[in-house]
């Protein structure tokens, strides 16, 4: 039964709303009203500072778990202007790196064996990353720029 009671007040709290809105809207645009919120927003924050930023690390984190090749993607366009086409989806269990064939085509390499191809060159670094690609995955067909 209270679940009712629940829903009825909702309505008529949403009935109230619509019928004043306007002058809701028009309360909340004046600077007294602003100033009480932004003093009430600092008390709240001061109180539970801890909680929001655990909060606010969590959430960040958990964006950047979901979209980690969008990451990737951007720092390399900015960093070394790549481009990020993938050629091969990522099959693989463990984790890996998305390696360019060439200056806008990715492939996913296993983290373990993109690092046995680390050297100073990063041209060295592409050809012997490539052979290993070949090796992976056959000839893949792709167009150099």
């Amino acid at each position: 039964m209270p679940y009712k009671d629940i829903e009825y007040a909702k309505q008529k709290r949403h009935q109230l709303y619509i019928k004043n809105r306007d002058s809701i809207l028009a309360q909340n645009k004046t600077p007294a009203f602003r100033k009480r919120r932004a003093r009430n927003q600092r008390k709240y924050y001061s109180k539970n500072r801890e909680k929001l930023k655990a909060e606010s690390k969590s959430r960040s984190h958990l964006h950047y778990l979901k979209n980690k090749d969008l990451y990737k993607k951007r720092k390399s366009i900015r960093d070394r202007k790549l481009g990020f086409i993938k050629l091969v989806e990522n099959d693989w269990e463990e984790p890996v790196d998305w390696h360019h064939v060439d200056n806008t085509h990715v492939v996913p390499i296993p983290r373990y064996l993109h690092r046995m191809c680390y050297t100073g060159d990063r041209e060295k670094h592409r050809q012997l990353c490539n052979k290993l690609v070949k090796l992976l995955y056959g000839d893949i067909k792709w167009k150099k720029q």
